[in-house]
């Protein structure tokens, strides 16, 4: 029976795999070199993080 509400699922499914994400995506120095990119061509202040998994981008993203 597949009576299973999508958001939920989303977010079972996203807490499942957040510390194996964490970890696996902890290097930064990548990270740095797309965001100096995105923040040349940025033209306003305000930034939507959808899907931001585990917060760090969005708090890198906060911090600039």
């Amino acid at each position: 029976m597949q009576n299973k509400d999508p958001i939920l699922e989303t977010q079972r499914v996203y807490d499942c795999v957040a510390k194996d994400y964490s970890e696996t995506w902890h290097e930064w120095s990548e990270f740095h070199t797309y965001s100096e990119i995105f923040f040349k061509y940025l033209k306003g202040k305000r930034i939507l993080d959808i899907g931001c998994g585990f917060g760090r981008d969005a708090k890198y993203f906060l911090e600039k």
